[in-house]
């Protein structure tokens, strides 16, 4: 029987194939900019971007001035693009496939990790926390950015719609798994896109059908913390 894990790595193999990794980069980079925003320094910080996709995000830590860029992933064609999106950049870079269960870096390597629209496909997700929290630098940043939660009414649709994995949690029960880790919450909350498409830029997906749908899915908005080791 195949593996929670080896079935992860064959549908976001597929989905880099059919260029979903470019749709949530540009779906979800408006909304992850203004909450990398938040932070104050960047200038020799080391990012990990923990099931990184493409690396979109990577990149705008880049350019927000950080001296070293990992990107890690259990897609290796993910990892393709990310090395295609990254290859722009002069400063030190990295991508790695890699198990979320087991982080293959040295205690306190990461001054921010970044997690996004990935954490409730994890199957063991308390060992993913434990491990995050473990690579972080003492005063390390965990950034987790989900649109998939309770009160996010069209996003719970999703648990019929996409054939995989899902685990859905409210915005206390993230708050409160996050905190057992031992992590100080900083900064909480959902933030809207500031980009909204129109009826007629709209297309339907297997995730979202309708343009009712989308409308309500960006009005709860992504939720967000900012977690400090």
């Amino acid at each position: 029987m195949i593996s929670e894990e080896k079935m992860a790595e064959i549908i976001f193999d597929d989905w880099a194939e059919e260029g979903k990794a470019e749709g949530m980069a540009k779906g979800h980079s408006p909304v992850a900019k203004i909450i990398i925003d938040k932070l104050s320094v960047f200038e020799n910080k080391k990012v990990l971007d923990l099931s990184c996709g493409n690396a979109w995000a990577l990149n705008y830590f880049f350019e927000k001035g950080i001296s070293l860029g990992v990107a890690s992933d259990i897609s290796e064609k993910m990892l393709k693009k990310a090395k295609e999106n990254l290859s722009r950049i002069n400063k030190p870079w990295l991508t790695i496939k890699n198990s979320v269960n087991f982080l293959p870096f040295k205690s306190e390597s990461f001054d921010i990790i970044f997690n996004m629209e990935a954490f409730y496909y994890y199957v063991k997700p308390e060992i993913v926390i434990r491990e995050i929290y473990r690579v972080l630098k003492k005063g390390g940043i965990f950034l987790l950015l989900v649109d998939f939660f309770k009160e996010n009414k069209a996003s719970m649709k999703w648990l019929d719609r996409i054939d995989f994995f899902m685990n859905p949690m409210s915005k206390d029960e993230y708050k409160s798994f996050i905190e057992s880790e031992n992590f100080e919450i900083v900064d909480m909350g959902q933030v809207v896109s500031p980009k909204i498409k129109s009826r007629e830029e709209f297309k339907p997906s297997e995730s979202v059908k309708t343009y009712e749908e989308y409308l309500e899915l960006k009005k709860a908005g992504t939720l967000y913390f900012i977690a400090v080791k």
